[in-house]
C-alpha cells in the first residue's frame, strides 16, 4: 500500500506530461481498478491450486515490473498498460494474502488479527501520498514509480524468506470434483457470505465517496480550506483507522461480526450526516476523527465473517469474490457521489450516503434473524 500510495499524487500530472487528454488520464486511473476486478477470482483460485506463497511471489513480481514499465513509459498507452499490469499484480497479491492470513489465524481471535492486518493497509495509505510528493519534488516524476518497484522487490524477498507454504489439497483436487461455477453459486447463496459482500460494497463505497470526492470538495468549496488542511483531515481519518483496527477486531470477536457491523454502519451513518454541520477546520477534524473510529468497526468484522464462512479448500476463490465486491464499491463510490453533487447540494450527498449506511445496518439485522 505504501508503494501504491506514493504514485497517487503524481499520476495525473505524469499522464499529462506524456501528452494525455483528460479522458486518457481517466483511463490511466481506471485501468488499475478494472484489472483488479477481472483478476480477483482467478488469482484466488490460482492460490488454491498452486499455493498461497507462489501466488504472492507472482503478484509482487508483477508489481516490480509494473513500476519499471511506468517509470520508463514513452507514451500514454505504455502507462495505461503499466497501470493495468499493476492492477493485476495487486489482485494476484492481495486476494491470496487475505486467504493466507485466514489460513494461519487463531480460530478464536480472527477479528483481532484481521484488524491488525487491515491496519497495515491504512498505515501505507497514511504515508504513501506524502512520500510520493516528496520523492517527485526531489527526483522527478519517475522516482515514485522506481521506488514502487523497489518496495515491491523487498516485499517479494520477504515473502520468499518468511511465508510458509500452505496446503494446496493435492494441486486443487477440489476443482476437479466441483465445477468452479457451482462453487461460486454456492458461495453466493451463503447467508453469511452475502452479508459480508453487501458490507464490503457499502464500506468501500462509503470510504471512497467520502474521502476521494465529497470531503475534499466540501472542504475546499464550502470551508475554503487549503490543500494542506484537506490533507490533514484525510490523514487523520486514515491514522485513526490504523490505530483502531486491532481493537475493533477484538470487539468483533466478543460481540460477533454481524452485530459489530450493525453498530458500525449505524454510527458511520450518524458521523457522515454530521459533516454538513462542520463550519470550520476544528469541528471538521473532530467529525473526521469520529468517522475514522466508526468505520474501523466495520472492516475487521466483515472480513472476519467472510473468512469464517469460507471453506479452506477454496478459500482463495471465496476471498476473490469478496475482493470483487470491495472493488465495485471502490469504483462506484466516487462516480455516484460526483454525479449526485452535480445536480444537488453537497449536503444532500452526505445525507444520502448516511441513508445507505442505515440501510446496510437494517439489511444485516434482517439477515441475522434468518435461520
Amino acid at each position: 500500500m505504501l508503494g501504491a500510495g506514493i504514485i497517487t499524487p503524481i499520476l495525473p500530472k505524469y499522464a499529462e506530461n506524456l501528452g494525455a487528454s483528460y479522458i486518457y488520464v481517466g483511463f490511466t486511473i481506471s485501468a488499475f481498478g478494472l484489472a483488479r476486478i477481472i483478476t480477483d477470482i482467478p488469482s484466488g483460485t490460482l492460490s488454491d491450486i498452486v499455493g498461497r506463497r507462489s501466488t504472492l511471489l507472482l503478484g509482487t513480481t508483477l508489481y516490480v515490473a509494473s513500476g519499471l514499465v511506468a517509470a520508463y513509459a514513452t507514451s500514454i498507452e505504455h502507462l495505461i498498460i503499466a497501470r493495468f499490469l499493476q492492477g493485476v499484480g495487486a489482485a494476484v497479491y492481495t486476494t491470496p494474502a487475505l486467504a493466507y492470513v485466514a489460513d494461519i489465524l487463531p480460530p478464536t481471535q480472527k477479528g483481532r488479527y484481521i484488524g491488525y492486518y487491515q491496519s497495515s493497509f491504512f498505515l501505507g495509505s497514511v504515508f504513501g501520498p506524502s512520500l510520493g510528493g516528496i520523492l517527485a519534488s526531489v527526483g522527478g516524476l519517475r522516482l515514485p514509480f522506481i521506488t514502487l518497484s523497489a518496495l515491491s522487490l523487498v516485499s517479494a524477498l520477504a515473502t520468499y524468506i518468511s511465508v510458509t507454504p500452505t496446503p494446496t489439497y493435492r494441486k486443487g483436487e477440489v476443482y476437479e470434483r466441483e465445477n468452479i461455477l457451482s462453487i461460486i453459486t454456492a458461495t453466493l447463496r451463503s447467508r453469511a457470505m452475502v452479508v459480508s459482500y453487501v458490507a464490503a460494497v457499502t464500506t468501500f463505497f462509503l470510504s471512497t465517496a467520502i474521502k476521494f470526492t465529497l470531503l475534499p470538495i466540501y472542504s475546499a468549496k464550502v470551508l475554503n480550506l487549503s490543500e494542506g488542511e484537506i490533507g490533514l483531515v484525510l490523514t487523520l481519518i486514515a491514522l485513526v483507522n490504523f490505530l483502531m483496527m486491532g481493537r475493533s477486531g477484538s470487539i468483533a470477536d466478543k460481540l460477533g461480526a454481524e452485530l459489530t457491523m450493525i453498530y458500525g454502519f449505524i454510527l458511520s451513518g450518524l458521523t457522515t450526516a454530521l459533516y454538513p454541520l462542520s463550519f470550520n477546520l476544528p469541528i471538521l477534524l473532530v467529525i473526521a476523527c469520529g468517522f475514522g473510529v466508526t468505520t474501523s468497526l466495520i472492516v475487521p468484522a466483515q472480513v472476519s465473517l467472510a473468512v469464517e464462512s469460507s471453506h479452506p479448500k477454496h478459500r482463495g476463490l471465496s476471498m476473490g469474490i469478496y475482493r470483487i465486491f470491495s472493488d465495485i464499491g471502490l469504483i462506484i463510490g466516487p462516480i455516484l457521489s460526483g454525479a449526485f453533487i452535480e445536480f444537488l447540494p453537497i449536503s444532500y450527498a452526505f445525507y444520502f450516503i448516511a441513508g445507505i449506511c442505515f440501510f446496510a445496518a437494517f439489511f444485516i439485522y434482517l439477515m441475522q434473524r434468518r435461520p
